[in-house]
């Protein structure tokens, strides 16, 4: 009898994997831990995983910055654990090609990714501690704007508009 199960695969967290498998076999659970310390060697090269250090560097800086309430000099919320870690299950699950230009904090807690190419392409991406990802682009005189459940993988939607700006 053939396992029928969807493997979703990321980096390890402390222990855990980054992106949760939905495995539901030992077969396909072996799959989904192996592919994950392949995409882990993968990332750990100089050149390859250079773009994810800095991300992750960079949301390190912000999260420990704005840990507190009022880190901006009035009411912001902190930066919880649960949004930092998030937020780091997101980056590395990104396409290497894609790591965003820039991390920062908003004033209610959440985590912003921005993809900026000009005035005209960009993307910026809120990631909320519930684990919603709330977005706004724009291309040219084209507007997108929505949200997106953050579930271990990014969503399709998402990826295009990364593409759009970052690659396109």
């Amino acid at each position: 009898m053939i396992a029928e199960a969807v493997i979703v695969t990321g980096l390890f967290i402390t222990g855990t994997p980054a992106v949760l498998s939905r495995a539901v076999s030992d077969t396909a659970a072996y799959i989904a831990t192996e592919s994950e310390k392949n995409r882990d060697s993968f990332m750990k090269s100089l050149v390859l995983g250079q773009s994810l250090h800095k991300s992750i560097h960079d949301l390190q800086a912000v999260a420990t910055e704005c840990s507190s309430s009022g880190w901006d000099g009035y009411n912001a919320d902190p930066v919880s654990a649960d949004t930092y870690g998030l937020a780091s299950q997101f980056l590395k699950v990104l396409p290497s090609y894609s790591q965003p230009t820039s991390v920062g904090a908003e004033p209610d807690g959440h985590i912003t990714l921005e993809w900026y190419h000009s005035q005209r392409r960009l993307l910026s991406l809120s990631i909320s501690p519930e684990g919603m990802l709330y977005y706004a682009a724009l291309f040219g005189t084209s507007k997108q704007y929505g949200s997106e459940p953050f579930l271990g993988s990014v969503p399709q939607p998402i990826i295009n508009m990364i593409h759009r700006v970052a690659v396109a």
